[in-house]
């Protein structure tokens, strides 16, 4: 295949465009937040109250393999190539990017200030997965950035219910 067929058969809204991002940069932010995540969690595992450890201990699994998906998925000949694709800035690129700064576990004394960060994590994960989902055309990207919304959709139901039993107890 030369570099030609490749550029002609890269879909419409892959191709450059202004305000855009690389696919690369997007996967990498993607890869950067799920081991920032992951890092977190690992870090407040003895943290956390017994009652919430297993919520915990799932989340350091779910993270870990978010993180596998996203290396798996650059070892792929197709994603390679569409690495450096241009694809429009999702709605909350910048915000999901924040996220990939590890915050200082001073700032998180309790379980209901761990839960709240955790929720506002989760909430704008779904956010942008699913936008990335909504946007990408058919085919192994499109399923990764669908089964990751799914997974931080419940992930964000399980911790707004966690965090909703904690409250009604204080």
């Amino acid at each position: 295949m030369n570099q030609e067929s490749v550029v002609l058969s890269i879909p419409k809204n892959l191709q450059k465009q202004n305000g855009t991002v690389t696919l690369h940069e997007i996967l990498n932010t993607a890869s950067q937040f799920e081991l920032t995540a992951f890092t977190f969690y690992d870090a407040l595992r003895d943290k956390m109250s017994a009652e919430l450890q297993p919520l915990v201990e799932e989340l350091i699994r779910e993270e870990q393999s978010h993180l596998a998906l996203f290396q798996d998925l650059t070892q792929h000949i197709d994603i390679q190539i569409l690495m450096f694709c241009q694809i429009a800035v999702p709605l909350h690129y910048e915000e999901f990017s924040n996220y990939i700064h590890l915050p200082r576990l001073e700032d998180f004394p309790d379980d209901q200030t761990i839960l709240h960060y955790a929720l506002a994590r989760e909430k704008i994960a779904l956010a942008q997965y699913a936008e990335l989902a909504a946007e990408t055309p058919e085919g192994a990207l499109r399923d990764l950035f669908s089964h990751l919304a799914q997974e931080e959709l419940l992930h964000k139901r399980e911790l707004e219910r966690r965090y909703e039993e904690m409250v009604i107890k204080l």
